[in-house]
């Protein structure tokens, strides 16, 4: 959502769930896009929109208006087409850092977001980078909703070696918090694959690859096409995907591509 908000003109200087007030039209077109495209699940513009990261942004008297607006867009753009996921993305901080009263505090921010987005079919934690900010997130949910819970994480090299998180950590972490299904976003799809290799080996739940389209380059430009894109998903459907859907970069002609190839 965040890089389709800013091709239709929407600052990167504010946050994109701002849109979800300030230019509704445009988050309710990105979806229907989606929609169109043959997306079967559309998450909700609330992935930095609990009060940790609106009270960043000065945002957090706007937090349920922000919340509900964002339900109530996916909602009309799916019209019964899709299923609508809340997504929840990480604190904005490091838990492993700050102790158990961050840990605290970020259970008790995700408690209130899942209380406010329970009108949806389910919630997307996704962008996960630390052991203890995935733990917080599936605590809250595993408190809070029924409703079943995905969690995907976001990986790079430095991350796993010093252990902060690795494929195997969150899917364990993931399967014995109750979460329905588990996998990977916001990583190339090179990334992603090699990921969920490893996640196939230590876990029994469903996973899930949300890869982005490759890397940005210095003009913000992503170089991964539909077409590669396709590719790459078939592969990631070989190995042992259920869920594959696209992050960063990836446009409606990207999830078309996908819904070509399924």
């Amino acid at each position: 959502m965040g890089t389709m908000l800013y091709a239709f003109g929407h600052s990167m200087d504010e946050p994109s769930a701002m849109a979800l007030l300030d230019a509704p039209d445009s988050v309710r077109k990105i979806h229907a896009a989606y929609r169109d495209a043959g997306a079967g699940v559309l998450a909700t513009n609330t992935f930095q929109a609990h009060r940790l990261a609106l009270e960043r942004g000065g945002l957090a008297d706007r937090f349920e208006a922000i919340n509900r607006a964002a339900v109530t867009l996916a909602r009309e753009a799916a019209e019964g087409r899709c299923h609508v996921v809340a997504s929840i993305g990480p604190p904005g901080r490091c838990l492993s850092t700050l102790g158990d009263r961050s840990f605290g505090e970020a259970v008790k921010a995700y408690r209130e977001q899942i209380a406010i987005l329970e009108a949806v079919d389910g919630f997307l934690l996704e962008s996960f980078t630390d052991l203890l900010e995935l733990q917080s997130a599936l605590q809250a949910a595993r408190d809070a909703t029924r409703l079943p819970v995905i969690a995907t994480v976001a990986l790079v090299r430095a991350q796993v070696e010093e252990r902060l998180l690795t494929p195997e950590a969150a899917a364990q972490l993931a399967e014995a918090m109750g979460a329905r299904a588990v996998g990977v976003n916001c990583m190339g799809p090179r990334e992603a694959a090699s990921a969920i290799s490893r996640m196939r080996r230590a876990t029994s739940l469903p996973l899930v690859a949300r890869p982005s389209a490759g890397f940005p380059d210095a003009n913000g430009r992503y170089p991964v096409t539909p077409e590669e894109f396709s590719r790459w998903g078939a592969e990631l459907l070989d190995g042992g995907v259920s869920l594959l859907g696209g992050c960063c970069g990836t446009t409606p002609a990207h999830i078309a591509a996908i819904r070509a190839l399924l």
